[in-house]
């Protein structure tokens, strides 16, 4: 009786099938997405827009990128000395200024605490920034 196991990821119009054994995972095949046979173009008309929560969010990233940024050069730290006072990568604390990342709370809390804040008074900026 064969006890291997199949988990399936999906990636646009493919699947890969990935077995199971040990927990290690094998790409076992490649399978074409069901197409019927029809060609997809892309459909640059039809633009999504973003809901009204997600624009909030993107308001929220930016004032709060902006807030960070705005602090550290205040205090004459460059992202490469937030980096390593946080234990996150420069390129990580890039994306957060850029309003990239919806970064987790205890990364918001490690970035305010090198920024001489907690993480409270840093979210009082941002929501002053988002009542401006």
């Amino acid at each position: 009786m064969d006890t291997t196991r199949q988990s399936v990821a999906a990636s646009g119009n493919h699947q890969e099938v990935y077995a199971d054994e040990d927990c290690q995972l094998e790409p076992a095949q490649l399978i074409e997405g069901d197409t019927n046979g029809e060609q997809h173009e892309d459909r640059e008309d039809e633009q999504l827009m973003p809901s009204g929560k997600a624009i909030k969010n993107l308001r929220l990233l930016a004032a709060l990128a902006q807030s960070i940024r705005s602090l550290r050069q205040a205090r004459c730290i460059t992202q490469d000395e937030l980096a390593h006072a946080t234990g996150l990568d420069r390129s990580y604390i890039v994306s957060i200024e850029q309003g990239k990342r919806n970064i987790s709370i205890s990364k918001l809390v490690q970035i305010a605490a090198e920024l001489g804040l907690s993480a409270s008074q840093l979210l009082r900026l941002v929501e002053e920034q988002l009542e401006e």
